[in-house]
């Protein structure tokens, strides 16, 4: 699928070059930030977004200084590195490919 894509290219900032300024999230940015979430979620989301949402102000201290610490150290933790893909098939033929995909790709069935 991907053997005719060319390899990824990354590039080292300059010397000298750092991430200075920024603007500290404060609580009543994450928590409006939350709130304007859309309502919508998938099955791999850890809590319903409505539940999120309803919780913004008792999450969003803790959301504040995790941001804050990754922007001041300029890293993210690497659970917050990972994602899930799910490949969107655009022609009804290729449905049983696609639980094979998913059993290849995610080690679950169906």
């Amino acid at each position: 699928m991907t053997d005719n894509a060319p390899p990824l290219s990354f590039f080292s900032a300059p010397s000298g070059c750092a991430f200075v300024n920024f603007r500290s999230l404060t609580v009543d940015d994450v928590a409006a930030a939350i709130r304007l979430l859309p309502d919508k979620q998938c099955a791999s989301d850890p809590i319903p977004t409505s539940l999120l949402k309803d919780c913004a102000d008792v999450v969003a201290p803790f959301l504040v200084g995790l941001y804050n610490k990754s922007l001041q150290t300029g890293s993210v933790p690497a659970l917050f590195k990972a994602a899930y893909i799910t490949p969107l098939l655009k022609k009804s033929d290729l449905d049983s490919c696609a639980a094979i995909v998913h059993v290849l790709c995610f080690g679950c069935s169906g």
